[in-house]
């Protein structure tokens, strides 16, 4: 991936794991509880990206949908390896 896809994975992860096991995907990516269909769309498609690599689930479990996530221990582990290799795209490094 790109650095700027890895910097917004990051931001993604960051805020879901903020949201202590149970974050909403649409909420996530654009920052309010109801939104249009089309957006809602596109934020549950990351998520489910973002599944298929392994790095969040469900938070009622794996087989669950995507309404509510959480970080998984390889997206925790991704995250924190990004943030120990990359700490000037991160906002609370940057000058």
């Amino acid at each position: 991936m790109s650095a700027k896809s890895d910097s917004r994975l990051a931001e993604f992860l960051r805020r879901v794991r903020a949201g202590d096991g149970d974050a909403s995907p649409v909420e996530i990516v654009f920052g309010q509880p109801s939104m249009s269909e089309v957006q809602e769309s596109i934020a549950l498609q990351f998520a489910a990206s973002v599944r298929e690599m392994g790095y969040i689930e469900p938070a009622s479990g794996p087989d669950g949908e995507l309404r509510s996530v959480r970080v998984t221990p390889e997206g925790g582990e991704w995250l924190d390896e990004y943030d120990r290799r990359d700490r000037t795209l991160h906002p609370r490094y940057s000058s």
